[in-house]
């Protein structure tokens, strides 16, 4: 999303939604390494029963068409009825615990109403609304759609980070969750790797929703043009909340934090970005990125340049049923 400006930083969801991280915490519940083990606001067929993780239901391959980046499909196909279902419910109920991190009141509130499939009083239901109107509106006070699948795309992104990386001899750190407002000023997305030399890395990503005519490509363009110009000033930003990331997940990550601008600056092989853009699967392009490396002359490596096409059935379909499943007990 187009951003500029520091105070994004102040709302943003900063949990590592990645199996990788130490436990998160949901709504009071410790999770461990199955993050989609247990769904307490279960909105599918497999309520009481054990959830799959969500990136186990996309499938995956790499991505063809270019030498200079480095890129991959995920795939949910609308043949897939149950597996689409569970997704739904899955996305819907870590929405909710993310958005409502720091208070186990709001997610409890929320997945006890699903649980027992009762409608929230009306002090709850205000409450609970705040928390998730800014990512997809309310029953009374809808948002606009474009708003709404762009903050999706940018979640899913982050609930898909460890899967779609591009090389295996590293590991996985720390994912930034998507701002609490899908269009406020500021990075979508930065996804710190160790490699297994020790050396750790960066990729500052932009998120991208794609429904309609238009082709995927256009997306990318758009992408690549917000990072040429405004990288060096997102990742400035980003240093602010060094101390705070650190806390979260270790000080390697404090540590990259604190020179992330300057790393780009130089145009190290620690720096890097990356572009990822959720659609229909219909849509999903057969090449896609050749033409990112242009902008980017520093980035030597097609390592550096990182890119992500996922394809879930008819995204506005999804997003929709997503939407539904969160507003269920207001």
């Amino acid at each position: 999303m187009p951003r500029e400006g520091a105070a994004a930083d102040s709302m943003r969801v900063h949990v590592a939604l990645v199996p990788d991280d130490a436990a998160r915490r949901r709504g009071g519940d410790q999770i461990g390494d199955d993050m989609g083990a247990r769904v307490s606001g279960c909105t599918c067929a497999l309520a009481g029963g054990p959830h799959p993780a969500l990136p186990d239901l996309l499938s995956y391959s790499p991505g063809r068409g270019t030498r200079t980046a480095t890129w991959k499909t995920a795939r949910l196909s609308a043949t897939q009825a149950s597996d689409l279902d569970t997704a739904a419910c899955i996305v819907a109920d870590l929405a909710v615990a993310a958005r409502s991190v720091g208070t186990a009141y709001v997610y409890n509130s929320w997945s006890n109403a699903i649980a027992t499939r009762t409608k929230l009083p009306p002090d709850d239901a205000e409450l609970i609304g705040t928390y998730i109107d800014h990512a997809f509106g309310l029953p009374h006070k809808s948002r606009d759609e474009r708003h709404r699948r762009g903050w999706l795309a940018e979640f899913l992104f982050s609930l898909l980070a460890e899967r779609i990386g591009t090389r295996t001899d590293r590991n996985l750190l720390h994912v930034e969750g998507p701002d609490w407002h899908a269009t406020k000023p500021g990075r979508d997305s930065l996804v710190i790797w160790e490699r297994s030399d020790g050396v750790v890395e960066f990729r500052l990503w932009e998120s991208k929703q794609s429904v309609g005519s238009t082709p995927v490509s256009s997306s990318v363009t758009e992408a690549t043009t917000q990072l040429r110009t405004s990288a060096l000033s997102y990742l400035a930003q980003a240093t602010s909340i060094a101390a705070a990331a650190g806390a979260q997940s270790g000080p390697k990550v404090r540590a990259i934090y604190a020179d992330l601008a300057r790393l780009w600056a130089v145009g190290s092989p620690q720096a890097g970005i990356g572009i990822s853009v959720t659609t229909t699967e219909a849509k999903i392009p057969g090449r896609c990125f050749s033409r990112v490396s242009r902008s980017f002359p520093r980035l030597s490596s097609p390592s550096q340049i990182e890119g992500l096409v996922a394809g879930v059935a008819d995204f506005a379909v999804f997003a929709d049923v997503v939407r539904d499943r969160v507003w269920t007990p207001l």
